[in-house]
């Protein structure tokens, strides 16, 4: 649908829909819809084939409360097939069916999913996921530490789920290494238009200036090197991973005691990967959406690997560090793509770009952070390298 469709379909609601999300929301199975609205959020621009929007309004009879209560619900809504959970399915699909299966409700530690007040299921197929309305006390400005405290989180679910004796195995688990590197990454490398049109763009004085006169060269040799980095990754330990942590997708909110926790959005990609590969999207997805200025990329990785590695520790796992360097670097240099987009960019001119969150990026700053981007990328491939000849799994 598009977007004028989706509005139609958001104007028709009405109380008998939103009554079990406000009862949910307000936590009273009596409570009454009162007056409500509907926005759209700027994450949609990241999302194809589905809108989101925020719904917020007041709820009426509810107990202990003698004025109109405030409730909010964050709605992820699709046309979707029917879902079959013993097949493939689609990443909306996935992350319906996450919620559907418990699995985000008992996630341990203090990482988190949005609380689920209903899923609906029309019959044109269209589905309502309705989620808790989280809000993040930085406004997504975070300082170092903060990303240091998501890390040693995400470290202490990977952690959890590195030791479990029962771990949860569900057919619609994305493969993350099978499926999204080797089938979207390294087999286009093997394509010819790939090796012509780095050619083409690393020739250029422009981007030699701002690469490297070796840029081509290194490029080339990154990708030539997909298909052994992923076996080099297959070797690691896996445990599940929410493969979309990068700082669009977290929010750092209070808990119930007062201490800070992270809520992790957007599980469409939730499946087994290898161990440090959550963090590695978190340094570079943070980084490739401008939401942190890629200058600071050695401080952040620095406090999101330290933030990590305690999570682990503090999850029971004891494992080699040199494994879980590997992992962040191999899986840091599997995204090779941002580099060829970068030399596209240098070569045809630079598009702003609006990250998750709304915010509007001149192109000449987003060229300017991928080229440091792309050279703390190529870095850590070296590093990756180096790690693959010499550590020793057990």
């Amino acid at each position: 649908m598009n977007g004028g469709a989706w509005a139609a379909v958001l104007d028709g609601v009405g109380p008998r829909r939103l009554e079990p999300v406000v009862r949910r929301a307000v936590g009273c199975a009596g409570a009454r819809v009162g007056a409500w609205a509907w926005q759209p959020l700027d994450y949609q621009s990241f999302l194809a084939d589905r809108t989101l929007v925020r719904f917020s309004g007041s709820a009426l009879g509810v107990a202990g409360h003698a004025e109109p209560v405030a409730w909010s619900s964050v709605l992820k809504l699709m046309h979707q097939p029917a879902i079959d959970p013993s097949g493939p399915v689609t990443s909306t699909g996935r992350e319906v069916l996450a919620y559907r299966s418990s699995l985000l409700e008992r996630l341990p530690g203090p990482l988190r999913a949005p609380r689920l007040y209903a899923i609906d299921d029309d019959p044109d197929g269209t589905v309502w996921l309705w989620l808790e309305d989280v809000h993040d006390i930085y406004d997504h400005h975070w300082p170092l530490e903060q990303f240091g405290l998501a890390a040693r989180h995400l470290g202490q679910f990977n952690g959890a789920f590195l030791l479990a004796t029962d771990r949860p195995h569900y057919p619609w688990f994305i493969d993350w290494l099978e499926r999204h590197w080797i089938n979207h990454q390294a087999e286009l490398a093997q394509t010819p238009d790939v090796w012509g049109d780095l050619e083409r763009l690393a020739r250029p004085p422009a981007v030699r200036r701002a690469c490297g006169a070796d840029i081509g060269p290194r490029l080339a040799r990154l990708i030539d090197d997909q298909a052994a980095l992923v076996a080099g990754l297959a070797r690691l330990p896996a445990t599940l991973c929410h493969h979309e942590s990068s700082l669009a997708n977290l929010f750092a909110v209070h808990g119930p005691a007062g201490q800070l926790v992270t809520v992790a959005v957007d599980w469409e990609q939730v499946g087994y990967g290898c161990l440090g590969a959550d963090i590695s999207t978190l340094v570079f997805g943070s980084m490739r959406r401008c939401e942190i200025d890629a200058r600071r990329a050695v401080e952040l990785e620095r406090a999101v690997f330290d933030g990590y590695v305690d999570g682990l520790r503090l999850a029971g796992w004891q494992g080699p560090l040199a494994a879980v360097r590997l992992g962040y670097c191999a899986a840091l240099a599997l995204r090779w793509g941002v580099l060829r987009q970068t030399l596209r960019m240098l070569v045809e001119g630079a598009r702003p770009l609006r990250t998750s969150q709304g915010w509007l990026v001149p192109g000449e700053r987003v060229v300017q952070q991928w080229v440091r981007l792309g050279a703390f990328t190529l870095e850590r491939a070296d590093e990756a390298r180096r790690l693959m000849a010499d550590v020793t799994l057990h």
